[in-house]
């Protein structure tokens, strides 16, 4: 008699979002190539449960101190979290750089869906 064995694995990956770069017009045309910051972004969600966002100028490592938080102060300590549908303002952790990019990830098996992003930022001419 054969023994069959079965042994399931889950595996999480976690996804990390990094949009194309934003190059926003100045004085002079173009922001390509320009020093830059990004201030803040309003990030559009549908049916979000955890998310977070952050910034990598250059060749830094990703850090992503901003965890949005889907929880009011209504609710209940012991009750489950919602799936988020709209819009969440962010302060976005940046440096002034050439290629600042903005991140957004989550670090769970949540469900995430990113419909857009606007952002505020300064060109430096």
């Amino acid at each position: 008699m054969e023994l069959l064995q079965i042994l399931w694995l889950w595996i999480f990956i976690c996804p990390i979002i990094k949009p194309v770069r934003i190059e926003a017009g100045s004085i002079i045309g173009t922001a390509q190539g320009a020093i830059k910051r990004i201030n803040k972004a309003i990030i559009r969600l549908y049916k979000t449960m955890a998310a977070s966002v952050g910034s990598a100028p250059g060749a830094q490592t990703i850090s992503f101190p901003d965890v949005l938080d889907f929880t009011k102060s209504t609710d209940p300590a012991n009750s489950s979290v919602e799936f988020f549908t709209g819009d969440k303002p962010v302060i976005v952790p940046s440096t002034y750089d050439r290629d600042n990019q903005l991140y957004i990830t989550q670090d769970g098996p949540f469900p995430m869906t990113v419909v857009s992003i606007s952002a505020e930022g300064e060109t430096f001419d």
